[in-house]
């Protein structure tokens, strides 16, 4: 006689003494047990507000979704972007989401484009990831009572094509699965409410992919770790007002937020995890893998780990001497602070500015306008000026603009390979330092960089060129504010803006 599931929940119950037939029903409580369970994935993730506090870039990744139609997380290899890519899609395919969410709803049901590199990967990671495999669907992040119709692929074994997935409000989303091997064309003629890409796509695909969301408004958001470097696509995102004219007018990049998210930004990675990955790695990679910082491997000009210059802000004092580097252009303007210990002679980059005057405000005086924002860092602090012009007198008029506006600024040192080893030996050597303040800066410094032909690529450089004229022109040019007197503490001072 068959016996009641409950029993099984008695944990005094000998198992010893169960008929053929019991066993058979334990085995099937256990599974149902077991599939229930499973078939609530999506519940594990985030259940208490302590751990959607240990992550923090999630959360943003997921809550800047609500003001930005487009989204770049750029994340460190098992840090849980594509976790975050598969929680999000599954939110707005049922129109169920948690209470905590700030991020972007719809109360409708979508039509969803889910793209990554290969057919074999998008099955593999993403279907899988969503539904389940094919024997237990269910199992993924899509809860097995939102799941309808299954319309299998060809050409790929157990490769779905897409999936129809219930809506609370009583219709049916589709869920599109597609690889960017299928090319371009692939991409055309279907309108779509949401496209996620899973790794970073080639330009072309990914440009038709979110044209088809413009008549719909849609969103699209991008979850990778940036292995290939600065790609134009992740420069359209950190840098769109000096990227964009890098491309043909026919391709519309538009902007939007960036994450980056590292080792340090999630709990669940062990030392012993972080060390076995590293061991495993080029140490070229490192940066991209655990930080998901783009960087340039063998091309960049400077190529030395962030972790071994980039500080966080301590005290300057008002005896060591400052000077600032002062690039000007006719897109952007850009200055760099420097500051001086004496007792070790470590230079500490600690403060930095760039600015492009919009065409609309032509009327405007944009020297005057950039002399105020130097000026408040310090009007006695000396500038070595980019005086480059269409030739040596526009540079000459263009310095004396800039001294009219109460600049006190001298021609920089711009021998560039001699600059561009004075700053690499520094930072090799400890000597140069930068506040993690200075954002901008940091920002140039991963994508500055040679190109085959070993010239030095003039975009998006603007800090960096700034940098060299402060690291050469500090040793005979830095100033102090004030005198050292006697009795006067040398440590009196403050952090630099």
């Amino acid at each position: 006689m068959m016996i009641n599931h409950s029993i099984f929940q008695n944990n005094n119950l000998d198992y010893s003494k169960l008929s053929y037939s019991e066993i058979e029903n334990l085995f099937e409580y256990l599974s149902d047990l077991h599939d229930e369970k499973l078939g609530r994935f999506i519940d594990t993730f985030y259940p208490t507000l302590e751990n959607r506090n240990q992550y923090l870039k999630h959360m943003a990744f997921y809550e800047a979704g609500a003001t930005f139609n487009f989204r770049l997380f750029l994340a460190a290899n098992r840090s849980g972007k594509t976790i975050s890519g598969l929680f999000e899609t599954t939110c707005h395919a049922t129109g169920v989401y948690p209470d905590w969410w700030k991020g972007k709803r719809f109360d409708k049901p979508l039509n969803m484009l889910v793209c990554g590199k290969k057919s074999d990967t998008v099955r593999d990671i993403l279907q899988f990831g969503l539904l389940g495999r094919k024997s237990t669907v269910g199992t993924g992040m899509i809860p097995r009572e939102y799941i309808g119709k299954i319309f299998s692929a060809r050409g790929v074994v157990d490769a779905v094509d897409y999936v129809e997935i219930k809506h609370i409000s009583g219709g049916l989303s589709v869920i599109n699965f597609k690889s960017y091997t299928e090319g371009r064309d692939s991409f055309e003629g279907t309108t779509y409410d949401l496209v996620w890409f899973d790794e970073e796509p080639p330009l072309d695909v990914y440009a038709e992919a979110i044209t088809r969301t413009a008549t719909v408004e849609g969103i699209v958001y991008l979850t990778f770790t940036p292995l290939e470097g600065p790609t134009p696509l992740i420069l359209s995102y950190l840098n769109p007002p000096t990227i964009k004219d890098e491309f043909d007018d026919s391709i519309d990049l538009p902007s939007g937020a960036v994450i980056q998210q590292g080792w340090t930004d999630v709990p669940h990675l062990t030392e012993k995890i972080k060390k076995l990955l590293l061991s495993k790695w080029p140490t070229s990679q490192h940066d991209a893998r655990t930080k998901g910082i783009p960087v340039l491997g063998s091309g960049a000009i400077y190529g030395v780990p962030e972790d071994e210059f980039v500080i966080k802000p301590v005290e300057i004092p008002k005896w060591w001497r400052k000077i600032y580097g002062l690039d000007t252009g006719s897109q952007n303007t850009a200055a760099v602070w420097l500051a001086i210990d004496p007792d070790t002679d470590i230079y500490y980059i600690y403060s930095n500015y760039k600015k492009g005057i919009d065409k609309r405000d032509i009327e405007d005086d944009p020297p005057f306008i950039h002399a105020q924002a130097i000026k408040a860092r310090g009007d006695w602090i000396p500038g070595a000026i980019d005086y480059a012009g269409t030739d040596q007198s526009d540079g000459q008029r263009i310095k004396d603009i800039y001294i009219k506006h109460g600049l006190l600024v001298e021609n920089a040192d711009k021998r560039v390979e001699a600059g561009l080893l004075e700053v690499l030996e520094r930072l090799s050597l400890g000597r140069l330092k930068v506040f993690n303040t200075c954002e901008q800066l940091l920002e140039e410094y991963r994508v500055y960089h040679r190109n085959e032909k070993g010239h030095i690529v003039k975009k998006n450089d603007h800090l960096m060129d700034a940098m060299r004229y402060a690291v050469m022109s500090a040793a005979d040019r830095a100033k102090t504010q004030v005198r050292q007197n006697i009795g006067q503490s040398r440590y009196q001072g403050s952090v630099g803006l």
